[in-house]
């Protein structure tokens, strides 16, 4: 899955009503407010798949300890993939749930004005 910033977004731990009015709004800002949400949302997700990493070769490197595993050139490899596998579902999961919430508000809005 190719991830846009906009979907990033969506599965930030942010308040829904904030991370809808970004994407409601976002193409209507200008260059310089774009460029600097881009930067801070890309920084978000680094910084967030760096903590996942970090944290599945700590597990990987346990269980090597623990179980006695042997490793090879491809240890690492290996829990990058899985990381970036793991970003990739759980980040789809939350930009499904996001859309849907959004469908949801707007659904309600339009029922509303009727």
């Amino acid at each position: 899955m190719v991830l846009t910033t906009l979907d990033i977004l969506k599965s930030l731990p942010f308040d829904q009503e904030f991370k809808n009015r970004i994407v409601d709004g976002f193409d209507k800002f200008n260059p310089d407010q774009k460029f600097v949400i881009e930067n801070v949302i890309w920084e978000m997700y680094n910084a967030i798949y760096k903590l996942k990493l970090n944290r599945n070769i700590e597990i990987a490197l346990k269980k090597v300890i623990k179980e006695h595993l042997p490793t090879d050139k491809s240890f690492y490899t290996k829990i990058k993939q899985e990381t970036e596998k793991e970003m990739d579902l759980e980040f789809y999961k939350n930009v499904e749930q996001t859309d849907l919430s959004r469908v949801r508000s707007k659904l309600e809005e339009i029922m509303k004005k009727n």
